[in-house]
């Protein structure tokens, strides 16, 4: 006859695997589901109606559903208000189609289009919504995002840093965004 302690010690040992397997799953699991990488990026606003230039930047949680802050940096020399925008988004690449009045080389070296609506809350009051698309490029000679107003006909650049964005516009000159005709 077999001896009881035999069964015992293999419950045992399976039970010690199962409890193993749980312990792994727990202290992996935070490592798999690691939430997105908030993405940043930066613009010259070189608008003449501006007291001063300004350093906008703009945060995305990159997801199913894109969210993006828009605000402004407080940097000497630069104008900065309270405008905020929050931007909310869904990726719409494999539809997108490029406007006829863009330059092809925003066309040809898009990688990623996000459309979606941003609310704006203005410094001096008041608020309004739009649409937008941001069109993430190659970044081959052409800044790595633009963002199109969609509803108002223009596109601008934005950069990874604002140092990029200051490179791209060192004399605060042009007023780099495209206006359809």
């Amino acid at each position: 006859m077999p001896s009881s302690a035999h069964p015992r010690s293999t419950r045992r040992g399976a039970r010690s695997v199962v409890l193993a397997v749980v312990a792994l799953l727990v202290l992996a699991a935070p490592a798999m589901a690691a939430p997105p990488q908030l993405e940043s990026w930066h613009r010259l606003n070189p608008d003449p109606a501006n007291v001063a230039p300004e350093h906008e930047q703009l945060q995305c949680l990159p997801g199913v559903t894109w969210v993006c802050r828009y605000d402004k940096v407080a940097e000497a020399g630069f104008h900065w208000d309270r405008t905020i925008a929050m931007f909310h988004g869904t990726d719409i690449t494999a539809v997108a189609e490029c406007p006829d009045w863009f330059p092809t080389e925003i066309c040809e070296g898009t990688e990623q289009v996000i459309a979606g609506v941003s609310n704006f809350s203005l410094a001096g009051g008041g608020a309004f919504r739009t649409g937008q698309a941001l069109i993430f490029t190659d970044g081959d000679g052409i800044a790595p995002l633009y963002v199109y107003w969609i509803d108002n006909g223009f596109v601008c650049p934005w950069y990874e840093s604002f140092a990029d964005a200051l490179a791209a516009n060192p004399d605060f000159s042009a007023d780099d965004c495209i206006f359809a005709p």
